[in-house]
């Protein structure tokens, strides 16, 4: 007969490896977007290195309050297919879109491609968040063992590694091939195809964890015993440590910077 406080089953070295492959997925896209992101926004969107530097700030800025609640709202999560899995499932395929929508360049005014850069930059930031922070949770619940949670993250880091260097050999031949670093419709092909890859990844790596990610009924009752942070308190938190303003202060001199002539 089973109980609600039945040992959940244990992950093995297979699951190990197919989580990691969702490093393989992280990797692509936050190389391609950290290497390549100013180069478009300057050469084919258009806009002034000191507008992609203040999109960059923002950015930031949001992420210091989203990263702290997506993990809040990670933790409340209990859902019939596991507490984690939900977020990568459907923030994957919302990961891919805006992967392609950042590069995409549209026939719009100036003043209409900042906002777009604005607009596309931040979403796409969030979606990042609603994968990554619960990808990065799992190991928590494969095992217990620190020293297997150590080769975990050793595997992880390995396939993240193999897509940093796929992009750096490959990202520009490939967009060569698909019409020029120079064409917009090159990058829009290049996105569509490598986000479409990623997102299926990330949905397969989520997928090899369902006998571990799973619905916990004690977890649901226990909801009314366990008070959590509120978002007001989150943000009182956030807004009262020291290292906040040192951030704030960091991200102004990075905006100062991309503000001054470019010779």
């Amino acid at each position: 007969m089973k109980t609600n406080n039945q040992a959940k089953p244990k992950a093995s070295e297979v699951h190990y490896w197919l989580y990691s492959t969702g490093n393989f997925a992280n990797n692509i896209i936050f190389m391609m977007v950290g290497t390549y992101i100013t180069y478009f926004y300057t050469n084919i969107l258009g806009i002034s290195p000191a507008m992609a530097g203040l999109v960059f700030m923002v950015a930031r800025l949001v992420d210091a309050f989203t990263d702290p609640l997506m993990g809040i709202i990670v933790d409340k999560t209990n859902t019939k297919i596991g507490k984690y899995r939900p977020w990568i499932i459907a923030g994957a395929p919302f990961l891919g879109i805006m992967f392609v929508l950042l590069f995409t360049a549209p026939n719009f005014s100036m003043t209409g491609k900042v906002v777009y850069a604005f607009i596309t930059y931040i979403i796409y930031s969030l979606a990042w968040t609603i994968v990554q922070i619960p990808q990065l949770a799992l190991p928590a619940i494969l095992t217990n063992d620190i020293a297997k949670r150590t080769r975990i993250q050793a595997i992880f880091q390995a396939f993240g590694s193999i897509a940093s260097l796929v992009v750096s050999a490959w990202a520009l031949p490939i967009l060569d091939k698909l019409g020029g670093q120079d064409n917009a419709s090159a990058w829009f092909k290049f996105t569509v195809i490598f986000g479409a890859v990623s997102a299926v990844i990330f949905i397969l790596s989520a997928m090899s964890v369902k006998n571990v990610d799973v619905y916990d009924p004690a977890a649901k009752n226990a909801k009314t015993e366990k008070k959590g942070f509120s978002l007001k308190e989150t943000f009182s938190v956030i807004t009262k440590t020291k290292l906040f303003y040192v951030y704030l202060s960091h991200m102004e001199q990075i905006c100062s910077h991309s503000r001054s002539p470019i010779h």
